[in-house]
């Protein structure tokens, strides 16, 4: 991250940039000693080597509301990987001290079962809870569509069934942390899914990205944010080498190799690209 203001200071002096791909730096570094020795000296002189053969490329920055859409978007990448480890270490929780609340519900994070579960964490603590408790406590913070009493006697035979088991009091307290993780994540996730959804409106041409059928507005957000400006591309086959999708052949004579994608590109472009295709 050291190198964005100073690529901005020197664009702003007039200075054409340029960037080298640290891949080739590591494969032709050996070229003129034979020598996989590194230091601080060889490397300026072998990526000056590169610039001046033109091996070379010329890094995009998005502007505008591109821009937008990829700070945003990154920002949302960070969150969902948030999001899965808060929903991993709730599950791994659940499956430690109260496995049977998974065969109540078919989600795990149902809105009902957490409501409970945050009250009364424990199986011993929901068997005291008990039916009338939990239907009181649906009650009260207006829940619907919980399953009733049914659901709620459900849930007190489950906890009957683990109350032989000794549990350690922090574990209550750690559920609470994790349940709380995971509601900020979520609430966040929403709020991030609501203003990359109003900034994507605002790119030409978006309605009819989402007109394709199986296109849905996440794949659209994913593919602008990664993409940018679809116009500074000639070719889609450049599109399909930026999401690292471009097909490799390995041949030699009449040696026919296995075919491969080469992955060499914008991982998550990539991503969203093989999602759509709905492989």
């Amino acid at each position: 991250m050291y190198w964005l203001c100073f690529k901005q200071y020197l664009t702003k002096k007039g200075f054409k940039i340029v960037t080298v791909n640290t891949l080739h730096v590591h494969r032709s570094k050996e070229l003129d000693d034979n020598s996989p020795s590194k230091d601080d000296k060889k490397d300026p002189r072998v990526i000056a080597d590169l610039v001046r053969e033109g091996r070379f490329f010329e890094p995009y920055d998005p502007q505008g509301d591109y821009a937008e859409m990829r700070s945003l978007f990154n920002v949302r990448e960070s969150v969902v990987k948030n999001m899965a480890r808060a929903r991993n270490r709730m599950q791994a929780w659940l499956r430690r001290n109260f496995p049977e609340y998974l065969n109540c519900y078919s989600k795990y994070d149902s809105k009902g079962g957490l409501a409970v579960l945050e009250i009364a964490s424990l199986p011993r603590d929901v068997y005291e809870l008990g039916v009338d408790g939990i239907l009181l406590l649906w009650k009260s913070k207006k829940m619907r569509g919980t399953g009733g009493r049914k659901k709620a006697e459900k849930l007190v035979e489950a906890a009957a069934a683990n109350m032989w088991l000794d549990y350690c009091a922090a574990e209550k307290v750690a559920f609470l942390y994790i349940l709380e993780d995971f509601r900020r994540n979520s609430e966040r996730l929403e709020e991030l899914d609501r203003k990359l959804e109003e900034q994507v409106r605002r790119i030409p041409n978006v309605d009819k990205l989402l007109s394709i059928r199986g296109v849905g507005m996440q794949t659209v957000v994913g593919f602008i944010a990664e993409v940018g400006d679809v116009n500074r591309f000639s070719d889609p086959k450049q599109m399909v080498k930026l999401a690292g999708l471009n097909a490799i052949n390995n041949e030699s004579c009449k040696k026919v190799g296995e075919h491969r994608i080469s992955k060499r590109g914008r991982s998550a472009l990539g991503r969203v690209m093989y999602e759509a295709a709905g492989l």
